[in-house]
Order: C-alpha cells, then sequence, then structure tokens
C-alpha cells in the first residue's frame, strides 16, 4: 500500500509540473515555430499512436503475470517472463518499424499541401519513430519495476530527463 501512495504523490507532482510546464511552453512553440509545425507533430504522434496499438496490452499481461514471482522472489521465473517480454517487443517493435516505413511511403500525398518541406516532415516523423522503438527494444525492462510497485523510479529518471 505504501508504494502505491508513492507511485501516485510522485505522479501527481510530475504531473502537475508537466501541466504547468505545457501552459508556457505551448505558447513559446507557437510563436517560434508556428502553428504548422504544432499541428504537424499532433499529426505525427497520432499516427504513432495507431501503430503503438500492435502493443495490444502485452505489457499490462506481462505485468500480472510477474506479481507472483516478485512475491516469492523467483528470479528465475522473473527471468524468463522478462525474456519472453523482449522476444515480443522485438517483434512488435520490428512490425511498428515496418508499419512505419510504409506509412512514410505516403507523406507526399498526406502532406501534399503543407507549408512545411517533406524533408522537415521525415526527419520530425523519423525522429518520433525512434523514440518510440526505443521503448520496445531498450526500455521494456521497466515493467518489472511497474509490477513491483516502484513505478515512482521510472516517473523520476523519465520526468528529469524531460527537464
Amino acid at each position: 500500500m505504501q508504494k502505491s501512495i508513492l507511485n501516485a504523490e510522485v505522479n501527481l507532482i510530475f504531473y502537475f509540473i508537466t501541466l504547468l510546464l505545457a501552459f508556457f511552453s505551448r505558447r513559446i512553440f507557437l510563436d517560434c515555430l508556428g502553428a504548422e509545425f504544432i499541428g504537424l507533430t499532433g499529426t505525427l504522434g497520432n499516427i504513432l499512436g495507431y501503430l503503438n496499438l500492435a502493443e495490444l496490452g502485452i505489457t499490462a499481461s506481462i505485468g500480472f503475470f510477474l506479481f507472483k514471482p516478485l512475491q516469492t522472489n523467483n528470479r528465475e521465473e522473473i527471468q524468463d517472463i522478462l525474456s519472453l517480454l523482449g522476444y515480443l517487443y522485438n517483434w512488435i517493435g520490428s512490425i511498428i518499424l515496418a508499419g512505419g516505413i510504409l506509412i512514410s511511403l505516403f507523406f507526399p500525398l498526406i502532406f501534399e499541401k503543407a507549408e512545411l518541406g517533406l524533408d522537415i516532415i521525415y526527419f520530425a516523423y523519423y525522429s518520433f519513430l525512434g523514440s518510440s522503438l526505443i521503448g520496445y527494444f531498450i526500455n521494456y525492462r521497466q515493467v518489472l519495476l511497474s509490477a513491483d510497485q516502484k513505478n515512482y523510479l521510472v516517473a523520476v529518471i523519465s520526468n528529469l530527463q524531460t527537464f
């Protein structure tokens, strides 16, 4: 129970800090980059959001199966489950990469009336895609921290990197 409260407190603190910063940074980004670029990043984020549906809730189900081995400190079973997760995430990451490349082939049609150049659109898209794929190929082990109710560590580290 104590870990759950700590998770909630840390996430709440960073939520309000992020909300406050977003309030001011949105205006700065609009003034410096323009509404078209902000709209582009929103559109690209939505496209990647659909691609990330390929995850299909695997993280939640793996987290469920990690609870018992974590309680009993069964390291062998924990390693087996994380190995399975790594294997599945490599496949999912590969599918998302292939789908992302396929979708990018249609950008000249999708963004034909965009004022921004296609080079900027492709750069932004592949930057977002690469950032998303890091979670599938590298950071999948953080599921272990979530299942062990130490998600506050993930929140602190990822939010401090953002600031």
